[in-house]
């Protein structure tokens, strides 16, 4: 069984770089993958046939933007109905990034 890790940044963004960086130093065995925006990251979700892999999803939340609301709405009713998939609830990368503090 394989884990993934799916973006919504595209390969050259920094969100992207982060987590593929981030994930190859703690846990080089997940595959971050980049699905280059928030629209096409929901449909590979609803469209996952796949259910003996895991996926961990990342969206970042966004409470301004009304289709991104949209779009993370959907996310969690695709989400749902597969076992086998997990979405961070995170508020961005970046925040992250400000958490590291309590890693050292």
């Amino acid at each position: 069984m394989k884990t993934y890790l799916w973006v919504e940044d595209r390969e050259e963004k920094s969100g992207y770089i982060f987590w593929k960086i981030f994930m190859g130093q703690l846990c080089p065995e997940i595959v971050v993958e980049s699905k280059k925006n928030n629209s096409e990251l929901v449909k590979a979700v609803k469209a996952l046939r796949d259910n003996e892999n895991r996926y961990v999803i990342v969206f970042d939340n966004s409470f301004d933007n009304l289709q991104v609301v949209m779009e993370q709405k959907l996310l969690r009713k695709y989400a749902k109905d597969k076992d086998n998939v997990l979405l961070l609830d995170i508020i961005c990368f970046e925040y992250i990034l400000l958490e590291f503090k309590d890693l050292i």
